[in-house]
């Protein structure tokens, strides 16, 4: 009768368990069906890029379309305000006037730090779901992008609110070489 009682329990807390981790994976699925709906959002970024000798960190307002593009204004150090990046997955472009900045690639060359609004939002828009669950009152979303070595991880926090990211992590090969915390998301 014990043994009955204890495997009803652990079916019991699998069960809920599952529940929640749906629940999760809906947030991420939601958020990409709005995502695809409005094709594409806004919203202002501060990234911190990790290199291997110090962290360098910007923030920009950042637009992804879902058709295949993205672009970042840089608004902070004042010192590069004004640069705008626009990637798209088959190049990039920055534009400038008589200022440059020179941020190295990341991830051993798979990631540009002005890249990094097209990576997100491609992920989001469309990457594999490796995983979903809730922590801190936040959903946790682990997205894959690419294969092989030049595969990225993608960890967005989504607001249990409102469903809108937070704050993202990209790393490659187990190291984190950058994180956003996101502010004013909105739909397009």
């Amino acid at each position: 009768m014990h043994r009955k009682l204890a495997i009803l329990a652990a079916a019991l807390l699998l069960l809920t368990g599952c529940q929640r981790g749906n629940a999760a994976l809906q947030s991420a699925l939601d958020l990409r069906a709005s995502l695809n709906s409005a094709g594409g959002c806004s919203y202002r970024a501060e990234i911190t890029a990790q290199y291997p000798d110090a962290d360098r960190k910007f923030s920009g307002s950042c637009r992804f379309k879902t058709d295949g593009g993205a672009e970042m204004t840089l608004t902070e150090p004042a010192t590069i305000a004004g640069i705008t990046a626009s990637v798209t997955k088959d190049g990039a472009n920055v534009s400038f006037e008589d200022t440059a900045v020179a941020f190295g690639s990341l991830a051993e060359g798979n990631l540009a730090p002005m890249a990094i609004p097209y990576v997100l939002g491609s992920s989001w828009a469309g990457a594999y779901i490796a995983s979903a669950g809730t922590e801190d009152g936040s959903v946790h979303v682990v997205y894959e992008k690419g294969y092989g070595d030049g595969q990225l991880r993608i960890d967005t926090w989504l607001s249990a609110a409102d469903g809108e990211p937070e704050l993202a992590e990209i790393t490659y090969d187990g190291q984190k070489t950058a994180s956003v915390r996101l502010s004013e998301f909105s739909l397009d």
